[in-house]
């Protein structure tokens, strides 16, 4: 325990951090952020993360990297490390939001001209990424809906679209925002899209939390 003139000096900043590589947590965390904020007035938080994964907090007002952290981790009051619980399979934002019983604002539909329909298949542990006859389920649900479907990670090169490869983040980012609609698993690229006013559909993955933050979701089992 700090002393207490110190412990006044921090007891209402907060650091949230992450280690992982499923990015997925940072972008559900930004887009939280309102949402925590209002649920904890007058507390600064901060997020902490990897400092390859800063694009997935771009726009964020408070983030540093794991480096950072370790270094002023005396300058908060509160560290809350996000790790999943495999012996419970307790999703570590979900589980945050509900223990701290944040009110999740929703984030509006602003439908896409795009007719561009991004299907996103891989999955971060523990989410399972889709198997070839589900794709072939998504593709032609997708066709239906009245988009082109494109999977992220196949040969789509007459689309013009940086997909036919493995995207970079920033790509990932862009692919998902400017898209007409995008399904998959739980991914970076669910929740960019989201924050874009995309319309989407989860596959697999936390369905709490994709309910919470979205305003018109659809989750289709495969």
């Amino acid at each position: 325990m700090p002393p207490f003139n110190q412990y006044l000096n921090i007891k209402d900043k907060i650091c949230i951090y992450y280690e992982g590589h499923s990015t997925e947590y940072l972008v559900q965390l930004r887009l939280l952020r309102r949402s925590l904020e209002k649920t904890f007035p007058n507390t600064s938080i901060t997020y902490a993360c990897r400092s390859q994964y800063f694009v997935h907090l771009t726009n964020d007002p408070l983030h540093i990297s794991l480096e950072q952290f370790q270094d002023r981790r005396n300058d908060f009051g509160c560290s809350i490390l996000m790790i999943y619980n495999a012996t419970e399979g307790v999703h570590p934002v979900w589980d945050m939001v509900k223990k701290a019983m944040v009110s999740v604002d929703k984030h509006p539909l602003i439908r896409s001209q795009s007719h561009h329909g991004i299907i996103c298949p891989e999955g971060n542990f523990p989410t399972r990424s889709l198997e070839e006859h589900q794709l072939s389920h998504l593709r032609n649900w997708v066709n239906m809906r009245g988009f082109k479907p494109l999977v992220v990670g196949t040969s789509n090169s007459e689309s013009g679209l940086p997909i036919d490869k493995r995207p970079s983040p920033e790509e990932r980012t862009q692919l998902a925002r400017t898209a007409g609609f995008v399904v998959g698993v739980e991914c970076d690229m669910i929740y960019e899209a989201i924050d874009a006013g995309v319309p989407t559909a989860l596959v697999r993955g936390c369905k709490e939390l994709y309910e919470a933050l979205c305003a018109k979701p659809t989750v289709f089992a495969v």
